[in-house]
């Protein structure tokens, strides 16, 4: 079928000859034969099944929107097909680009989620869990596990820093905690899971956080491919100013983001409050044994580097 017998199909069906269906597949047809008129003929076989298939979902409607008085129907349908072409061609570069991060940022992630699935303990998936009644978790109750120990002299450094720490904590640094103070391993966790609960607010804004960093880190890196792909293709059009602005604005957000969590924005960590009101002792005390700590370290830091100079 040449150009000049498809510009008869709107009259054949404004003539009742052939129905809105066959005109579909008559264009069909048309564009699947001479599909290098389309320029079609540079892409592989998915990408024209792609604009065949479009045409017989759409091409009803396409039929709808021709007005004979603007343009002949080839001239209309050929545009409609080339601005369907580019659209496509748009979605496609945005998915490339897409695995390309996702690609990129998980071989960057893989040592770390390695090294957490060889954590995992997959011998205990099939245990059964024992039932038990929930009971809210008072300070009170708390303060009686650890009374023994407040009343003595025993050092409570590392007891003070584990609750410090407790967002952080693995299963078997809890075990040793809790051995190391002969504490019952099950009321280790109940303290955890308070101090955790004690800064679930400051939790969600952490995560918000994060959500934030990582979203602007993935248009960061979006833009930055979008900027080398154009400054190293000289025939690819697209507007550098307004990508470069976008790329600009959101590394800059991003290296905020990142900064602020470098000076110890939203610390997941309880206050000295809520530490002394478990052990029963008061806010100085758990001062000092923090302070204790940070000398102690720093005092091994010193001796290390000694060491390794000598």
């Amino acid at each position: 079928m040449k150009s000049n017998e498809l510009n008869l199909v709107p009259e054949k069906l404004a003539a009742g000859k052939i129905t809105k269906k066959e005109a579909v597949d008559i264009i069909c047809a048309y564009i699947n034969e001479n599909f290098p008129v389309f320029g079609l003929h540079k892409y592989d076989e998915d990408f024209r099944e792609d604009v065949i298939l479009y045409f017989l979902e759409r091409g009803s409607h396409v039929l709808d929107s021709y007005n004979k008085n603007t343009a002949d129907f080839f001239t209309f349908l050929y545009s409609n097909i080339m601005s369907y072409i580019q659209t496509r061609k748009r979605s496609l570069a945005r998915e490339n680009l897409k695995e390309k991060l996702t690609l990129s940022e998980t071989i960057n992630n893989i040592d770390e989620k390695e090294s957490a699935y060889n954590r995992i303990n997959y011998k205990k998936f099939e245990l059964a869990k024992i039932p038990y009644s929930y009971t809210p978790i008072t300070v009170e109750n708390l303060r009686r596990i650890f009374e023994p120990i407040s009343k003595d002299m025993t050092d409570k450094k590392i007891l003070v820093l584990a609750m410090k720490s407790s967002f952080f904590l693995s299963d078997s640094m809890i075990k040793k905690i809790s051995d190391l103070y002969n504490i019952q391993e099950e009321d280790m966790y109940k303290t955890i899971q308070y101090c955790k609960e004690s800064i679930s607010r400051r939790t969600e804004k952490h995560q918000s956080a994060i959500e934030h960093r990582n979203y602007a880190y993935y248009h960061h890196k979006k833009y930055e491919q979008e900027l080398n792909s154009l400054k190293s293709n000289t025939k690819k059009s697209g507007n550098i100013f307004q990508i470069e602005k976008k790329y600009l604005k959101h590394s800059k957000n991003w290296k905020l983001i990142n900064e602020k969590f470098e000076k110890g924005f939203l610390y997941l960590r309880p206050t000295n409050k809520t530490i002394a009101d478990i052990l029963g002792i008061c806010e100085r005390q758990v001062s000092y044994y923090i302070n204790c700590a940070k000398k102690e370290c720093e005092k091994n830091n010193i001796e290390q580097e000694i060491q390794k100079d000598d």
